[in-house]
């Protein structure tokens, strides 16, 4: 995911579960 998770959580593209997948994706890579 090129788009910051964080980013995605304030426009309400991600749901609660998808964010903290793709945080730990960033934090892992």
């Amino acid at each position: 995911m090129l788009a910051n998770p964080d980013l995605l959580r304030d426009k309400g593209i991600l749901t609660p579960e998808e964010f903290d997948a793709a945080k730990q994706r960033v934090l892992s890579s």
